[in-house]
Order: structure tokens, then C-alpha cells, then sequence
């Protein structure tokens, strides 16, 4: 019985071809894009710009719709996205959104597809949109610059819809993608912190985790942030974790060698809700996955948490780094600060604590955000627009209210929810449940780390938890189709 196990299990990683044999021209595009990024971060020229802004197009005239979700994907993990693409107007994720979403086109125009149900996932997501639409409309300003950022909010959500159309067949490729994007993407983060000790694209005058005297430099790469790089990197990862538990020889080494490079840029970092986020990830993959080897796992994770605790952290502990990186005595007290200010200006009417001021309200005024006076109560709370209240959740309270909450949460929490019931209907070791495992871990990750950060308002991490929401969603539907 064991042996016929073994044998099923070798015939289903020999069944799908090799991601370096498919899909290497894609990989080939997110190093020379990385590339190309840098040149134009340190003096650019025409010629590159136009260069890298015809990347995306030879994307979409010569691959097929899946490669084209699998461009955008490796656009926004490795490319700044503030960076133009010879426009003013035409950013990085513009072009990988509209790539996921040319994807879901070629689908519905070139394949013939059964016709999938719309469920609460779908629903809830929709509900975001729709509710962010509406609050422009009754609260936001009344300018081209405030729905042209409504719209470039929504735009990364096409991921969703592409994951949910391809899921089920390509998730091996979009994992990989995912993975191998990931540690290239960490690349920077090392280069960053062990060598120049400076933003390598961005301005360091503007950079806000340079080193202050006797302080610990935090490196960024190519994402704009600390936090921002550690939320995309752990859910990177922990996709990733589907592909370790479902492959084997040369291919799991490769993800050994991209899971150890991202979680060592995770760790450069020094950003610790998110590391809290992958750690917790982490135990949920393995509750969902439950390995042959859990007893022993187990056993082996709290022998070495009791010796890293008694013999390493009392070593490390006083060190300048430790403390600069880790302690950072006075943080949390100073987003608890920004809570407890947020509340007021929540709660002072029915209309706001239900419909909150507005979608992108608390950009407005911002030195780089939208222009316009600030409503007179947000404005009496100069921190919430000048530094942001620091959490998704009360920063969605702040402008869109209970119902912009439960949609979130809806969303987000529903997709784990969909992800558990999927394992449900799995059998140990079926390569789905390492997919709706790797998703949920990726998701709970998410949701930690937007305790204390604004993760929707990045532009990678909105995307990479959409894709791995809409794969959750076809993963769990083609269970539940093979279960009946």
C-alpha cells in the first residue's frame, strides 16, 4: 500500500511539465525588467523606457492569455510600481493589472468554459468595489484626480478574477511564479542593507527607514517599504509551501533555495508584524496540511524555540541591532496613540461609523495624496492624514465605516473559510489541499500584518492576496465538484 502511494505520488509531479522548461522566457522578463528598473531608478534614457514599456506589449500580442497573468504577476512582485513606463500616467501595476485582466479576456473570447457560479467570495469582493464607488460618489471629492484613484484601487483586484479563471489548471505555475518572483525580488533587500546602507530605487532624502545616528538601517528593494516587502514576501513564501510538500528532487531543492532567500530578505527587514504573520502562516499551512511527521515537527520546533530562547536571545538581546530592529521601545505605544485618536472622529456620527468620510478620504491633504482640503474633523487628527492610523482595519472604520469593514472581512476571512471547507473535502496529501493550505496561510498572513499596517493601499500586496483569494476560490470549487 505504501509503495502504491509513493507511485501516485510520482506520477502526479511527473505530470506537469518543469516551470523552468515552461514558463522560463517568464522568469527570463522578471530579471530583465528588475534590471532594466534599476537603469531607469539611476538615469534612465528614452530608449530604456521605451525598452521596458514594450516588454508588457510582446506580452500580450505573442503569449497566451495564461502567460499574460503570469507577466503581471512577475511585473508587480519585481518591478517598483511607482516607476513610469514612458508616461507620466502609465505605471507599473497599470500594466500588470490590465495584463491579469487581458488574461480573463482571452479566456471568455478564445476558450469555451463551463459556466462558473458567482458565490460569496465573489459577491463580498464585488461588495468592496461597489461600496468604494458609492462612497466616492456621496462623500469623496468630486475631482478627476479622486476617481482616477478609485479606479487605479481597483484595478489590482483584476488578479482575483484571473486567478479565479485559471486557478484550477495553473496554479502550479502561478505558485512558482509567485516563489521564484519572490526570492529575485529579495535580491535587492540584501544588496541594500549589507552593501550601500541606502534605498538602491527611491530618493533617500525621502526615505523613511534610513539609519539615524547609532540606528539600523531597513532596507526596501524594489517595494517602497519595510512592511510592505515583508507582507508580499510572506505570502509569496508561504504559496510556496504548496510546492515544497508536492514536489520532489531537483525542483524541491529550488524551492528550498527561493523559500530560504525570501525568508532571509524577510528577516533584513526587521519589520515584525510581518514576520508574526508568516510564523503564525506557517502553523496554519501545517494544520491544514497535517504531514505524516506533525508529532515530530512539533517535537523539533519547541526544542529549538527553548534553546533559542535560553542559549541565543540573552547573547543577542543588548546588541544595538536588536534592539534598533526588534525591541524598538515606544513603537507600539505609538500606533496605540493613533487608535485611540482614530476612535472619536469614528464614532462622532451614525453616518460615519456606518458609512464612514469617504473612500480615500484620508488622502486628501496628504503631501502625496490627493489635493484638497481635509474634512474638519479628520483635520483636527493632523497624524491620521499625515502618517495614517497604521491599521487596514481602522483606517477602513475611518472611511468606510461597519459596512466597509464586514465587506473586508467578508472577503478576506470568507476566502479562508472557503479554503477550509475545500480541505474538508480533500484526501491527506492531495496536491489540492497543499494549494487551499498554502492560500490560507498566505491570507492569515494578510490579515495579521493589516493589524498594523495599511496593506490594501500597496499595490503588490493587493494584488498577490486578490490572486491568492481567487485561487483559494478555484481550488475550492474544483474540490467540491470532484467530491460530488
Amino acid at each position: 500500500m505504501e509503495q502504491g502511494s509513493v507511485l501516485r505520488a510520482g506520477a502526479v509531479v511527473g505530470s506537469y511539465p518543469g516551470i523552468l522548461h515552461r514558463q522560463r522566457w517568464v522568469i527570463g522578463l522578471g530579471v530583465s525588467s528588475i534590471c532594466l528598473a534599476w537603469l531607469i531608478a539611476h538615469g534612465g534614457g528614452l530608449r530604456i523606457a521605451l525598452a521596458l514599456a514594450l516588454l508588457p506589449v510582446a506580452a500580450v500580442v505573442l503569449a497566451p492569455s495564461k502567460n499574460r497573468l503570469l507577466v503581471g504577476t512577475t511585473m508587480v512582485l519585481l518591478l517598483p510600481w511607482w516607476y513610469t513606463l514612458g508616461s507620466a500616467q502609465l505605471k507599473v501595476f497599470v500594466v500588470s493589472s490590465l495584463l491579469a485582466v487581458t488574461a480573463l479576456l482571452g479566456v471568455g473570447l478564445t476558450e469555451s468554459r463551463a459556466r462558473q457560479r458567482l458565490n460569496f467570495i465573489d459577491l463580498a469582493l464585488a461588495g468592496i468595489v461597489t461600496a468604494a464607488a458609492l462612497s466616492f460618489a456621496f462623500f469623496g471629492p468630486y475631482s478627476y484626480q479622486s476617481l482616477r484613484a478609485v479606479i487605479l484601487w481597483a484595478l489590482p483586484l483584476g488578479f482575483y478574477v484571473s486567478a479565479r479563471a485559471f486557478g484550477a489548471r495553473e496554479w502550479r505555475s502561478l505558485c512558482w511564479i509567485l516563489l521564484i518572483g519572490g526570492a529575485v525580488a529579495s535580491g535587492p533587500l540584501f544588496y541594500e542593507f549589507f552593501v550601500i546602507q541606502r534605498p538602491l530605487f527611491g530618493s533617500p532624502s525621502a526615505y523613511l527607514w534610513s539609519a539615524q545616528p547609532g540606528g539600523l538601517f531597513r532596507p526596501a528593494g524594489s517595494f517602497g517599504g519595510p512592511p510592505e516587502a515583508v507582507t508580499v514576501l510572506s505570502m509569496t513564501s508561504l504559496a510556496g509551501l504548496s510546492l515544497l510538500v508536492t514536489t520532489a528532487g531537483a525542483r524541491r531543492l529550488l524551492v528550498w533555495l527561493c523559500l530560504t532567500v525570501s525568508v532571509g530578505g524577510m528577516i533584513v527587514t526587521f519589520t515584525r508584524a510581518g514576520l508574526i504573520g508568516f510564523a503564525l502562516g506557517v502553523m496554519v499551512f501545517v494544520a491544514l496540511w497535517r504531514p505524516a511527521a506533525l508529532g515530530r515537527l512539533t517535537f523539533g520546533t519547541a526544542v529549538v524555540s527553548i534553546i533559542f530562547l535560553l542559549a541565543v536571545l540573552p547573547h543577542i538581546a543588548s546588541k544595538a541591532w536588536y534592539e534598533g530592529g526588534v525591541t524598538r521601545h515606544g513603537n507600539l505605544a505609538d500606533r496605540e496613540s493613533r487608535w485611540r485618536a482614530a476612535l472619536p472622529v469614528i464614532t462622532n456620527s451614525t453616518e460615519h461609523l456606518v458609512f464612514g468620510h469617504g473612500f480615500n478620504s484620508l488622502l486628501v491633504g496628504h503631501p502625496n495624496g490627493l489635493t484638497g482640503e481635509p474634512q474638519a474633523d479628520l483635520a483636527a487628527v493632523p497624524i491620521l492624514i499625515k502618517e495614517s492610523p497604521h491599521s487596514q482595519y481602522v483606517r477602513t472604520l475611518l472611511e468606510q465605516g461597519i459596512v466597509g469593514l464586514a465587506l473586508l472581512l467578508a472577503w478576506l476571512v470568507g476566502s479562508v473559510g472557503r479554503a477550509l471547507a475545500g480541505v474538508r473535502g480533500t484526501i491527506h496529501h492531495d496536491e489540492r489541499r497543499a494549494l487551499l493550505a498554502g492560500c490560507a496561510a498566505g491570507i492569515v498572513s494578510f490579515l495579521i500584518v493589516s493589524l498594523a499596517g495599511d496593506g490594501l493601499r500597496e499595490v503588490p500586496s493587493l494584488a498577490v492576496v486578490a490572486l491568492l483569494s481567487g485561487l483559494t476560490v478555484a481550488g475550492s470549487q474544483h474540490v467540491t465538484r470532484r467530491t460530488a
